[in-house]
């Protein structure tokens, strides 16, 4: 999404203020709601910021040998 107008800026900032009212300053309340853009992050921290699980490979592959479909893909890209 695109903000072109201070003011426009200034409207998001207060429906924010209202909606996560604290009686702090603006400053204080600024840096807990806006985040500083890091300029570099590995695919690791993401994991782990985010509480990535990766999924089973047996578990997965379990599952498809269970669903036994017969059909060719582009048939079942059909049914869409």
């Amino acid at each position: 999404m695109r903000i072109d107008k201070e003011q426009n800026v200034s409207i998001i900032e207060d429906f924010f203020a209202k909606l996560f009212y604290k009686p702090v300053s603006q400053k204080k309340y600024n840096e807990e709601i806006f985040k500083p853009i890091r300029e570099n992050i590995t695919i690791e921290e993401m994991k782990k910021e985010q509480n990535y699980k990766d999924f089973d490979r047996e578990e997965f592959d379990k599952l498809i040998k269970e669903l036994d479909i017969q059909e060719p893909l582009s048939e079942l890209l059909n049914m869409i």
